[in-house]
């Protein structure tokens, strides 16, 4: 079973990510668009996934 994270920028939702078998998918709010990489193994998935939808694809 996975869950889905809400990631925020200034309060708004920005995107969700979940993780499942090592890996994180981070879906942009904005362009309805997915990615999936490795998860971290030091636990910080938010910051990754914060960062991941600063790139070109999610906006």
């Amino acid at each position: 079973m996975t869950s889905d994270y809400e990631v925020k920028k200034d309060g708004e939702v920005i995107g969700w990510y979940s993780v499942k078998k090592g890996m994180i998918t981070v879906t942009s709010k904005k362009t309805g668009q997915s990615a999936t990489t490795h998860a971290s193994g030091g636990g910080a998935n938010q910051g990754l996934a914060y960062m991941m939808l600063q790139e070109p694809w999610a906006n």
